[in-house]
């Protein structure tokens, strides 16, 4: 049977929370090689943005239709979609990255 009279908070820290010490220190989680394995993989991505995108305006635009062409085009229209969104994210992370690292 649990007791529920004594609602005391025995596992609290006692004394304000500072703030500022509890950002930095969530600034410095993120490493240096976390950023530069961050900043390869957006010139990667951003190749593949590229190559998707060329094979999507010569197959969608100066092709004839086949069956095949369609399908690698489909292909292409998936892979830069998802190229797309792995930049976003990365773009997000070194953004918030160079934030917190100007703030703190």
């Amino acid at each position: 049977e649990i007791d529920t009279s004594n609602l005391t908070l025995n596992y609290t820290t006692h004394g304000p929370m500072v703030t500022e010490e509890f950002n930095n220190r969530s600034c410095l989680n993120i490493s240096s090689t976390q950023s530069v394995f961050a900043g390869v993989c957006l010139g990667i991505s951003t190749c593949g943005l590229v190559g998707n995108g060329m094979v999507m305006w010569f197959l969608g635009f100066h092709m004839k239709r086949s069956p095949f062409t369609v399908y690698i085009l489909n292909l292409a229209v998936a892979d830069f979609s998802l190229t797309f969104m792995f930049f976003l994210l990365l773009v997000t992370f070194l953004v918030l990255k160079a934030f917190c690292s100007y703030l703190f």
